[in-house]
């Protein structure tokens, strides 16, 4: 059976009364939810009667269920996939830069005692007595590692004996 539907009825409007004070914002704002609260009825709900057990029925239902489920797996597993394809080149990228890091700390060292070597050998040239001015610091450990961008210059780096028995171990 259908539903009449109510239409409110039309008021007319009075004249404005000049007396009277305005509401306050308040009591206009509250009078306004008030009209925009009302929402027409809801329409009543039909209770859906129980589908028929079956076995074709409850066969289907899992079959739908089992084929959401594979969907989901596949889809993981694709995503383990990339991310192992990911996470692979990110290894692989670290530790090319840790071995770019030692090899650039390694030259750094090679470079720093080729520059003593060489104002060592200036110094003296100049009458400098290094033997004096290095009594009262300690001397650095040579590195023995080449650098090829400056393996062009050959520059004999002294070994200092004292140094060589600390590096083995013996005291």
């Amino acid at each position: 059976m259908a539903k009449k539907k109510s239409v409110p009825a039309s008021r007319k409007k009075s004249a404005p009364k000049t007396t009277k004070a305005r509401k306050p914002a308040a009591t206009s704002v509250a009078s306004s939810k008030k009209a925009a609260g009302k929402k027409a009825p809801a329409k009543a709900k039909s209770a859906k009667k129980p589908a028929a057990k079956t076995v074709d029925g409850i066969l289907k239902a899992f079959e739908k269920e089992r084929a959401s489920k594979n969907r989901s797996l596949k889809s993981t597993r694709k995503k383990i996939e990339t991310l192992t394809k990911q996470v692979a080149s990110m290894k692989a990228e670290l530790e090319k830069a840790k071995q770019t890091a030692v090899e650039t700390e390694i030259a750094i060292d090679t470079l720093d005692s080729r520059r003593d070597a060489e104002v060592g050998t200036l110094l003296a040239g100049m009458g400098v007595d290094l033997g004096r001015a290095a009594a009262s610091s300690k001397p650095k450990d040579p590195v023995d590692k080449p650098t090829p961008l400056f393996d062009s210059h050959a520059v004999s780096v002294e070994v200092h004996p004292a140094s060589n028995a600390d590096d083995n171990g013996d005291s």
